[in-house]
């Protein structure tokens, strides 16, 4: 369930799960209300404490979504988290592999190897970075060749048109890039983390979206998510989550291009702030995270996390 409007309210009323907006409630009965995930996209939300417990209790996931959508809060149930002794070790081998510098290029090689395959790239282009891959032999170097190996995937999308019946800025109409060239990154992080365009805006919420499943794998199998192999741990680097949805990337994108080119969209399916970063209206917003649920479900994250793993 997709709740975008502001002022949402959850609830509990007599054993159900009561949503209320300034114009209707909507109840949900135990066991029989079919609800999986909840998405609450709006601002001015509130929860009581019996409807986090009426989420929990019947393993309903919530989503609490920022703004732009660049960040999340999951609110899920405990007793799905993997908490036996077996898991332990498996921390503590997740650890261990993150403090060996010569296990951890080995993991990071791995991870990048495994993505490089979903890329669908030209078997020359492939084979080169392959290579380059190959002959890396420091994290430095394997990031390079993951950015450079990922940009030469969204060439393949560079000229693809969007429609739109009316007015908009010239540079929503055609993809050029991902990272938009006017908007820098702020805090440190990556300049595609806040949208210029329309399509980059749909990428990065089906991303978080995706993210949040992943996260949720990664908890559950009783991992860490915040201590991986690529890059430096950071505060509010939920890592290990990261590199699982590495491997559902270039699905998400597909879905994503797919979806934008078969529709025609409207100025007012989308908002621009002073800064030039792109945001989506609430149905553009739904639309984009049922396609992400429906391409990252969590019994998918959950065997790319079990393929992780191994490689501890």
């Amino acid at each position: 369930m997709f709740l975008p409007d502001d002022g949402i309210a959850l609830q509990s009323r007599r054993g159900s799960l009561c949503v209320r907006s300034e114009q209707t409630e909507t109840l949900y009965s135990p066991r029989i209300h079919q609800l999986r995930t909840i998405i609450l996209a709006g601002h001015g939300a509130s929860i009581t404490a019996e409807a986090l417990r009426w989420t929990a209790r019947e393993g309903v996931t919530l989503y609490l979504m920022n703004l732009s959508g660049e960040c999340l809060s999951i609110l899920g149930e405990s007793v799905d988290i993997d908490h036996r002794r077996k898991a332990l070790s498996h921390r503590q081998k997740q650890f261990a592999a993150a403090l060996d510098p010569k296990k951890r290029i080995d993991i990071a090689h791995k991870i990048v190897a495994a993505k490089l395959r979903t890329l669908g790239l030209h078997p020359e282009d492939a084979q080169d970075f392959r290579g380059q891959l190959y002959r890396a032999r420091k994290l430095d170097d394997i990031l390079v060749v993951e950015g450079r190996a990922g940009a030469a995937y969204f060439m393949r999308h560079r000229g693809t048109e969007r429609r739109f019946c009316d007015s908009v800025p010239d540079h929503w109409r055609v993809f050029a890039a991902r990272a938009g060239s006017l908007i820098k990154g702020r805090g440190g992080v990556s300049r595609a983390r806040h949208a210029a365009t329309p399509i980059g805006a749909m990428l990065n919420y089906s991303y978080t979206v995706a993210l949040g499943q992943c996260t949720r794998a990664v908890i559950g199998a009783g991992r860490d998510p915040c201590h991986g192999f690529l890059h430096s741990p950071k505060p509010g680097r939920l890592s290990l989550a990261y590199y699982t949805i590495e491997l559902h990337r270039t699905a998400l994108t597909e879905s994503v291009f797919a979806y934008a080119a078969k529709r025609e969209f409207r100025c007012k399916d989308f908002e621009m702030d002073k800064h030039g970063v792109v945001r989506l209206s609430g149905p553009i917003a739904r639309d984009v995270a049922v396609l992400a649920l429906r391409v990252a479900p969590i019994a998918n994250c959950s065997r790319t996390v079990k393929k992780i793993m191994a490689w501890f």
